[in-house]
């Protein structure tokens, strides 16, 4: 992980496999205070959280090698200590919710979001 992280700040984990989108939304991230990490499917964020634990995930439903069900599902299984999850999705939120929150997700956005819609849900779960 490339990203040296300032102790005693908040961290976001940003999964998604479009890199522009992931940019855009750290470097908002960053500019609200968060401190932001990025991964660009299920198996790169397992990878990051063997190495250091955000304080909140942003997990994408669509992605390749494991998507953001297997993740939430993984995270459910197999974290050493839970996580906070939001899912950040385009499908119909309807469609989703109910799966992502039985798998442990807190909240379900659905693309397009406002951006202080999501910096009102972190600052009241970080």
């Amino acid at each position: 992980m490339s990203t040296k992280l300032e102790p005693g700040k908040r961290t976001v984990l940003i999964v998604d496999d479009d890199a522009i989108y992931r940019k855009v939304l750290a470097k908002c991230l960053e500019a609200a205070g968060y401190q932001a990490l990025e991964a660009e499917h299920g198996e790169s964020a397992i990878e990051i959280l063997r190495q250091t634990f955000p304080d909140v995930i942003l997990v994408d439903m669509l992605m390749p090698v494991m998507d953001g069900m297997q993740l939430l599902l993984w995270l459910k299984e197999k974290a050493q200590q839970p996580i906070t999850t939001i899912v950040l999705t385009c499908l119909d939120r309807t469609e989703v919710a109910g799966e992502a929150f039985l798998a442990g997700a807190a909240d379900v956005l659905t693309k397009p979001f406002s951006l202080p819609a999501l910096l009102k849900r972190l600052s009241t779960i970080v």
